[in-house]
């Protein structure tokens, strides 16, 4: 499922962003996140409000996060589950990217708000009308399109 793998590989950015703090290595100039899965929480607003009916469920999510680890429950350093890190100082500059209909919507609102609190340039653009796959299919829906030109061009340095 290509919508899900975005989600995953907004996770493992945050990840890597947190690791290579950590570790010494050598950090990106900015992270973008695009729908993120952060978290195993099942009960935000946007997972009731959009855990069914949509094209990613609430169950599409449990199993998910019930594979991930191989049913282990992720560490509180939060390189398997961003959002449970106890610091995020230090972060890249950062833009996610969420969906009105998406129920991850509120688990990039949330990695916003940590990063802002923290200190980090966070920048949430969220896209009402869509639901989580819509930057994946930027030729049928001009929303998707305009993700991808708000993320070049703050990837630019036009938009910060």
């Amino acid at each position: 499922m290509e919508e899900v793998e975005l989600a995953a590989e907004a996770t493992v950015v945050a990840s890597l962003g947190l690791l290579a703090r950590d570790r010494g290595g050598p950090q990106p100039e900015a992270l973008v996140l695009i729908y993120p899965a952060l978290e195993p929480r099942f009960d935000t607003v946007s997972m009731r409000e959009n855990g069914s009916g949509y094209l990613l469920t609430r169950e599409d999510m449990i199993w998910f996060w019930g594979h991930y680890l191989g049913g282990h429950a992720p560490s509180g350093d939060g390189y398997a589950a961003p959002l449970r890190a106890t610091d995020v100082t230090g972060l890249p500059r950062t833009l996610v990217i969420t969906a009105e209909y998406d129920p991850l919507r509120d688990e990039g609102r949330a990695w916003v708000a940590r990063l802002a609190e923290a200190g980090v340039p966070a920048e949430l653009a969220e896209y009402d009308g869509v639901t989580h796959n819509f930057v994946v299919l930027p030729g049928e829906m001009p929303k998707g399109r305009a993700a991808i030109r708000r993320i070049a061009g703050w990837l630019d340095g036009g938009e910060r």
